[in-house]
């Protein structure tokens, strides 16, 4: 069935809009490139409203990497911000894609369709799946959610009890967030111990394998490349100890750099979470760029330890054209 004409000729006139701002871009003698970033790719787009980071559908994932070709300049991470010194008026604004955790449709989708279009992109691994599937929590509370825990025996406030954490819901916030929330917020040693205790409780069926040594590998060939997400993914600016937060970016980087083949040239933060602490330790280990979840474009005086990346639409490619548009020009 075809669209209303009234919806046509909106989306008519938000790709002229897409166009303007695009050219308005091109044509400015602006030195700035910007980064997206992702997490799971999927056959279809997932549920923004029940999961915690739905997956993007390829085909939509597809387009987007074409429009970047067309129209911007894809390039490695780790060659971004000379890139964009470089960048001279009339020349396409560079890109880097990159994507974070250890996720199986990093090779199964994103990898292929990366190359199909001739796109660079950057995959922020930890290396927890190296030997074997494991997981962070996430996963189970995905599956909580999926299973219906957060509603039965007194819902989310009786289970976060049951496994030694906190419910603290913030206003207007769903239980999916809060839930999820007591497990990013909490001290490593006890969502060390409430992972596995809910692992218990939903099982494993449904659980993402992860990325084992040959996998790395793949992500680390042609115009693709790794870099590092920390082994544990906690967030570096709520560790009360200096000292962790120096071992958390070094601690796991010489087995996944001895999987990928190659150096681990760069650096994300787990949750995009920084402080000036974390930013120390990741100049100090030599890191090109650290990113955060920011939404700061990137330009030759930023600071590398301090990138910022911007989250892509589930919407229309023509939405994704004036997002992109709109990037360039903050």
């Amino acid at each position: 069935m075809r669209d209303p004409l009234w919806l046509r000729g909106k989306n008519v006139l938000r790709g002229w809009w897409s166009a303007a701002l695009r050219w308005y871009v091109r044509l400015s003698g602006r030195k700035v490139g910007f980064v997206l970033v992702y997490h799971a790719l999927a056959e279809r787009h997932g549920d923004t409203a029940r999961e915690l980071v739905a997956p993007h559908g390829r085909a939509h994932f597809r387009e987007q990497m074409r429009h970047l070709r067309r129209y911007y300049e894809p390039v490695r991470m780790s060659q971004l911000q000379a890139a964009a010194g470089r960048r001279r008026r009339g020349q396409k604004v560079p890109v880097a894609v990159t994507f974070d955790d250890d996720l199986r449709s990093h090779v199964e989708i994103a990898a292929p369709e990366l190359r199909a279009a001739g796109v660079p992109a950057a995959f922020y691994l930890t290396g927890r799946t190296l030997d074997g599937p494991d997981e962070f929590w996430w996963g189970p509370v995905q599956r909580a959610v999926d299973q219906g825990l957060l509603e039965r025996d007194g819902g989310g406030p009786a289970l976060t009890a049951r496994l030694g954490l906190n419910w603290s819901p913030q206003g207007g916030e769903k239980p999916l967030a809060t839930f999820a929330r007591a497990f990013e917020s909490a001290p490593p040693a006890a969502r060390d111990a409430a992972v596995p205790a809910l692992i218990e409780l939903v099982g494993r069926d449904g659980a993402d394998p992860g990325l084992q040594a040959e996998h790395v590998r793949e992500l680390a060939s042609g115009e693709l490349e790794v870099g590092f997400h920390t082994r544990r993914h906690d967030r570096l600016d709520w560790l009360e100890d200096d000292e962790a937060v120096r071992r958390a970016v070094t601690d796991g980087r010489e087995p996944l750099e001895q999987a990928a083949g190659a150096p681990l040239l760069t650096f994300s933060y787990p949750h995009g979470g920084v402080d000036e602490r974390s930013a120390a330790a990741v100049r100090d280990a030599g890191y090109l760029a650290g990113l955060t979840s920011k939404p700061w474009t990137v330009r030759p005086d930023s600071d590398p330890a301090l990138v910022g990346r911007f989250y892509p639409t589930y919407g229309p490619i023509v939405q994704f054209g004036i997002d992109v548009a709109r990037m360039a020009l903050r």
